[in-house]
C-alpha cells in the first residue's frame, strides 16, 4: 500500500516505487499487487500514471487498485459501506491472501486503511496467510506528536497494531517531527538529492522529473521524449527526506542475518484509542520494532543502498 500521487504529496514515495520495482525485476522479490492509498484523493492526483510509467520502463506490470476512500470510523470498520469503486483494494488483499499456497508480507507506506478492513472482513484468514506486516508509520517516543500516516486513519493504525498479527514497527520519527533522537525510527536525510539521480539512466531521470516536477496528461510520452535536462536539475542542491527504499531489501532476506546497521526487537506495547503507543514488556501484545545499531554510518549507508537500488537494472 502506498500513498503515491501524481502530483506528488510527498516524494518519497516515489523513491520507494523505483526501488521496490527494483527488487522485483531482478526476480528477488515477487509484488503481487500495489494499492494506492486514500482513494478519493487518488481521483485527483493519480498515482496510477507514475505506475504506469515505471511498467514502461520496466516492462513489468503489476495490477493495482485504489484504496478506500474514508477513514474508517471505528477500529472494527470494515468499509464495506463506503462506495464500490474504492472497495478493489481490499478484495485485492484477500484474494491474493486466499490464492496463495504460502504467507504473503504487505508492506504500508500510507496509511493501513485497507489492510485494516480486510482483517475486519475476515480475520481468520488474515492470521492464517499474511506474513509480516511493514507498518512504516507512528512515532516511537513522543507522545505529543501524532506521525502523519497515523493521523491519516487511526482506527486503521490501532487495528492492525493490536491485531496480533506478525508486525514489523517502523516508525517515521524518533522524538518528534524530522527527529530520530534514539535510533528507532527510519527516518534519514539525504542533503543534496544530486547524488541519488545524477547517475542513472535516461529513462530513470525522466521517471524522476516526471514524478516530481511535471504535471500533464500523457505520462508515456513524456517518457519517449528528450530528457527535460532543466527540470532535472531543478532538484539538485535540494534536500531528500527518506524512510523506506532502502529497508525494501529486508522483503527478500537482503542483510536479514547479521546485518550491523539495523534489526528488529521483539518488544511488548499497548495501543491507545489514539493511537498513541506506550511500552510495555509485560503486555501480551508484541511486535517487532525496528532500531538501529549504527547511528554513525546510518545516514551515509542507508543512502548508499537506495543509490544502488536505483542504479539496478531498470
Amino acid at each position: 500500500m502506498t500513498d503515491l500521487f501524481h502530483a506528488p504529496q510527498d516524494p518519497d514515495d516515489t523513491i520507494d516505487l523505483a526501488a521496490i520495482f527494483s527488487l522485483h525485476i531482478n526476480d528477488e522479490i515477487d509484488i503481487k499487487h500495489i494499492i494506492l492509498d486514500d482513494g478519493d484523493r487518488q481521483v485527483i492526483s493519480d498515482g496510477q500514471k507514475v505506475i504506469n510509467q515505471m511498467q514502461h520502463i520496466t516492462g513489468s506490470h503489476i495490477s493495482t487498485s485504489i484504496g478506500l476512500a474514508d477513514a474508517l470510523t471505528n477500529i472494527n470498520d470494515d468499509g464495506i459501506n463506503q462506495p464500490e469503486q474504492y472497495q478493489e483494494g481490499v478484495r485485492a488483499i484477500l484474494n491474493n491472501l486466499a490464492e496463495s499456497d504460502e504467507k504473503v508480507d504487505i508492506v504500508c507506506v500510507g496509511s493501513l486503511r485497507d489492510v485494516a478492513a480486510a482483517y475486519n472482513r475476515n480475520p481468520q484468514l488474515m492470521h492464517e496467510k499474511a506474513g509480516r506486516i511493514f507498518v512504516f508509520a507512528g512515532e516511537a517516543s513522543n507522545p505529543d506528536f501524532t506521525e502523519y500516516n497515523v493521523e491519516l486513519d487511526r482506527h486503521a493504525f490501532v487495528r492492525v497494531m493490536q491485531s496480533g498479527l506478525d508486525i514489523y514497527w517502523l516508525p517515521c520519527f524518533d522524538g518528534g517531527l524530522w527527529h530520530n533522537d534514539y535510533g528507532r525510527a527510519t527516518y534519514w536525510r539525504i542533503e543534496d538529492q544530486r547524488i541519488l539521480y545524477e547517475n542513472l539512466s535516461d529513462n530513470m531521470k525522466k521517471f524522476i522529473t516526471f514524478s516530481l516536477t511535471a504535471n500533464i496528461t500523457d505520462e508515456i510520452a513524456y517518457i519517449e521524449a528528450p530528457l527535460d535536462v532543466p527540470a532535472l536539475e531543478s532538484l539538485y542542491g535540494k534536500e531528500r527526506n527518506l524512510f523506506c527504499a532502502a529497508i525494501f531489501m529486508y522483503l527478500n532476506n537482503y542483510l536479514r542475518d547479521g546485518d550491523n546497521l539495523y534489526s528488529f526487537k521483539e518488544i511488548g506495547i499497548e495501543v491507545l484509542e489514539d493511537g498513541d503507543i506506550t511500552y510495555n514488556d509485560s503486555s501480551p501484545l508484541k511486535v517487532k520494532q525496528f532500531y538501529i545499531k549504527d547511528m554513525s554510518r546510518y545516514n551515509s549507508e542507508m543512502t548508499n543502498r537506495t543509490i544502488s537500488l536505483l542504479q539496478r537494472k531498470q
